[in-house]
């Protein structure tokens, strides 16, 4: 401690808080985690956020598919590959 009080800092990015936040249930802090660039949080937004991405894609393969039937089956297949990898996304989530 210094002649100014403590100094809280974010343990995945360094910001420094202001003089004496307490170190648990400040709004301060858990502002600050929502925005947080290294904060363990935004791999697993960036994950479902890609997953959610996959979602629309697929639901989009598949009204072209139902509206277009001479390029159903290059649909199908776009389809599939879609489906491959957001089982492998879901797949890294457990």
């Amino acid at each position: 401690m210094n002649d100014q009080g403590r100094i809280l800092t974010c343990v995945y990015c360094g910001m420094e808080y202001p003089q004496d936040t307490p170190a648990w249930g400040d709004k301060v802090l858990t502002d600050h985690i929502k925005i947080c660039p290294k904060h363990p949080m935004r791999k697993l937004e960036e994950k479902l956020n890609s997953i959610v991405s996959g979602i629309f894609d697929i639901e989009i393969a598949e009204e072209m598919a139902n509206e277009s039937p001479a390029h159903y089956e290059i649909t199908m297949s776009i389809i599939k590959h879609y489906c491959t990898n957001l089982t492998k996304k879901l797949k890294c989530l457990k």
